[in-house]
């Protein structure tokens, strides 16, 4: 395993160093997608000049979701680009059989095909965000920073599961990036808090395919005053922190169970 982790950041740092020689390209993803995030921010400036809550939620508050939900995006995009590319032709034009001509498990030939430095701008603005309401906070603790770096993982190991669901179709269908469109998108409303939306979009993002973990239920860990919270056997941050880190194994071990199940089927046998 330690083998792997070493050659996964050789392999990265050979991929960043290539991709930072084409500096045109570099330059307009990265300003391209900077612009969004302005104008996604630019709107959300707008929003609270109008009033100082939304759904409960302050500017501080809100700034954190959506912090959290660009720097988990722009996390995964930047080391788990390449499945979008097997999804929707790879695996149909025969490329499992080159990875099980390696002798290394397939996903991680996967993600270390490719390296996405759009992903910097996200992650900038993510961690800016993430920032500004640490900062707000006075009183954040050693703890405090301990619970936003399990959540940020738990986001990461959930987002990976939906796109490794998704990419295991492909497995027998030949191509699934239509489907993997469709999940990924859902993780629009995650820069948001999920209360805004109606019950049902509610019921699918905190216990279907539980996206709520990425933003919305880490803001929940640091907000005091939730009423629906009162008269549980457990803490209100236990609970919290359970249902982020059960969530996030069930989704990860039913991920886990698809794609090998695909590749079985498939005639691969590699991990």
């Amino acid at each position: 395993m330690l083998s792997l982790v070493k050659l996964y950041f050789s392999i990265t740092r050979l991929r960043l160093r290539s991709a930072f020689y084409y500096k045109a390209d570099f330059l307009v993803g990265v300003v391209g997608m900077l612009i969004g995030q302005a104008i996604m921010l630019f709107t959300l400036s707008i929003i609270y000049t109008q009033t100082d809550e939304l759904a409960g939620f302050t500017l501080y508050e809100m700034m954190l979701v959506m912090g959290l939900s660009q720097l988990v995006r722009g996390l995964d995009l930047f080391y788990n680009d390449y499945i979008w590319v097997e999804a929707f032709k790879g695996f149909a034009s025969g490329s499992l059989y080159y990875y099980m001509t390696k002798p290394l498990p397939i996903y991680f030939q996967i993600i270390t095909m490719r390296v996405n430095t759009q992903s910097l701008a996200p992650i900038t603005v993510g961690l800016c965000l993430i920032s500004v309401y640490i900062r707000h906070q006075a009183n954040f603790s050693t703890l405090d920073y301990i619970a936003l770096l399990y959540f940020i993982l738990m986001g990461l190991i959930i987002l990976f599961s939906v796109k490794l669901i998704t990419a295991s179709l492909a497995l027998w269908f030949g191509k699934s990036g239509q489907v993997m469109q469709l999940f990924y998108e859902l993780i629009e409303f995650t820069k948001y808090p999920i209360n805004i939306y109606h019950f049902s979009i509610q019921i699918l993002l905190l216990y279907v395919i539980p996206l709520g973990v990425i933003g919305f239920i880490p803001v929940l860990f640091w907000k005091d005053d939730l009423f629906f919270f009162q008269n549980l056997p457990l803490s209100k941050n236990m609970l919290l922190v359970s249902y982020s880190g059960l969530s996030a194994a069930v989704f990860f071990l039913l991920s886990l169970f698809i794609w090998k199940k695909g590749l079985r089927y498939s005639g691969a046998s590699g991990t």
